[in-house]
């Protein structure tokens, strides 16, 4: 009961917290899907696709708010912690070891340094890695197939919610294959049932996509596109990492440090549970290393901090329980002491400009309400931007599935036919509404070498046909609402 009332506790801090632009985006494809739509054709975005059917999932359960979605992800994140308690139960084979591993998750995982307050596709992606390892354990230890070929199932969803799941799945892979030479005879069953179930969920998923004519997109925005965003200088990354592990460490950098500490120890001492603390957190740390390297991919890392961590706690425990007392109250002391700007502040748009900066979130709601009461349900709205969460509350649609606008803004083989797309989608359906974002850079991310004269054409073609209504400033920028004129409404009415 203690770990389940600092589980809540360490995430009532975010449950206000203004949804940024992914989790808007995030939503507001769900809503599409709600409403018959299909993602990759009728909204984009380059995530694959289960994160999108998860938001969908939620919304027959919670309205479309930012306390909606994160007690959605409470609840979620409740079930990873439980998968993480059974895999250390039964690896472990020790029930100090498992609330110690419980407990680590349940800090790590909130940590503001992984931004562990947002739903993003890492965050949903933990649940199906975590489910994947424990029937993987599972089967492997009480000798049982079905398990596994459960355990495949599990880790592609995990897949097809984050591409860079796919290096933790492999350390479950991995695991079997090891597990299955271990014996006097090889055991290649385990290896092959975990295959067939990763194989027949993805298979499933594609001939689906692919029934719906929709097979091109889908591979384009799950792979190609992703790619191409992913293609940064190592340099880069290795710079934003530094910066990222900074952060980490300033406030929790005793669970991994003791988690790294433990499976060093063991592997000294020829021990496999050493191998596999060690092999679980390496892999994690693998699939947070490509391209742009945000706070958020950091999740990744919790349930093998988690696991390494919460053993390490376990050995003190095996000597003074009051040791184990003592450095859990440490851990929460100095997480809570080194982020009290999360933790200990009251005013979630504070908040959200501590990790966010000027981005909009916080005026994304009040602009969503006036959307929401100046249109109807069927009326069209236009983000010139990358603010897909003003949509997602107001409940309204956009023109063009470009709900963000970064695809249109960067240089790669078909951005200046994004760019003409959402031009003629824009002319064919002019929104009744038009959000100008476009002053804050972030929300435009533009690379500084693509040609970004679309957004010259559409602020004349706003000019033209559209009044200005409100001005919202928003840390020196300002957001503009523009209202389409009447005799260009009736034009297009007619």
């Amino acid at each position: 009961m203690s770990i389940l009332i600092v589980y809540v506790l360490l995430r009532l801090p975010g449950i206000a917290v203004p949804l940024d632009r992914d989790e808007g985006a995030f939503g507001y494809i769900g809503q599409v899907i709600n409403r018959g739509g299909l993602p990759y054709l009728d909204a984009l975005d380059h995530k694959p696709p289960v994160a999108f059917y998860i938001n969908a999932l939620a919304l027959h359960f919670v309205q479309p708010t930012p306390e909606g979605v994160h007690l959605f992800l409470l609840v979620y994140n409740l079930l990873t912690l439980i998968c993480v308690f059974f895999v250390a139960r039964i690896y472990f084979r020790s029930i100090s070891a498992a609330f110690c591993a419980a407990f680590a998750f349940a800090v790590f995982s909130a940590s503001p340094a992984i931004h562990g307050f947002t739903a993003g596709t890492e965050m949903y992606a933990l649940l199906p890695t975590t489910l994947s390892l424990l029937l993987a354990v599972y089967g492997v230890r009480k000798d049982k197939l079905l398990p596994l070929f459960l355990s495949g199932i599990a880790g592609a969803v995990a897949c097809w919610t984050k591409q860079t799941a796919f290096t933790s799945v492999l350390f479950v892979f991995l695991f079997l294959c090891i597990e299955s030479l271990r014996g006097p005879v090889r055991n290649w069953k385990m290896p092959a049932l975990w295959l067939s179930g990763a194989v027949l969920f993805s298979a499933a998923l594609v001939f689906y996509f692919y029934a719906r004519g929709i097979f091109k997109p889908f591979i384009y925005w799950c792979f190609t596109y992703e790619l191409a965003y992913a293609r940064v200088p190592l340099s880069d990354t290795w710079q934003m990492m530094r910066d990222r592990f900074a952060e980490i460490v300033r406030g929790d950098f005793i669970l991994p440090a003791a988690g790294l500490a433990a499976a060093v120890w063991s592997i000294f001492r020829k021990q496999a549970v050493g191998y596999f603390l060690a092999g679980f957190l390496v892999l994690s740390f693998t699939g947070t290393i490509p391209g742009y390297t945000y706070p958020h991919y950091f999740v990744q890392l919790a349930p093998s901090v988690a696991m390494a961590g919460g053993y390490a706690f376990s050995l003190l425990l095996e000597r003074r329980r009051a040791v184990i007392l003592v450095c859990g109250l440490l851990v929460l002391a100095i997480s809570i002491g080194a982020n009290r700007q999360y933790f200990l502040e009251s005013d979630p748009n504070t908040i959200s400009r501590y990790y966010f900066g000027d981005n909009p979130f916080p005026e994304a709601k009040a602009i969503a309400d006036f959307i929401a009461v100046a249109t109807s349900a069927d009326d069209r709205v236009l983000i010139l931007g990358s603010e897909p969460e003003i949509l997602f509350y107001a409940q309204r649609r956009s023109p063009t599935p470009f709900v963000m606008i970064y695809p249109l803004t960067s240089v790669h083989d078909r951005y200046k036919e994004f760019q003409e797309t959402l031009r003629e989608d824009v002319q064919k359906t002019p929104p009744k509404y038009v959000v100008d974002v476009s002053k804050i850079g972030s929300s435009i991310a533009w690379d500084g070498v693509g040609n970004v004269e679309l957004l010259r054409n559409l602020r004349g073609f706003i000019a033209q046909h559209y009044r200005l209504v409100p001005n919202m400033p928003n840390e020196g920028n300002a957001v503009d609402i523009y209202r389409l004129t009447a005799d260009r409404a009736a034009t297009v009415a007619q």
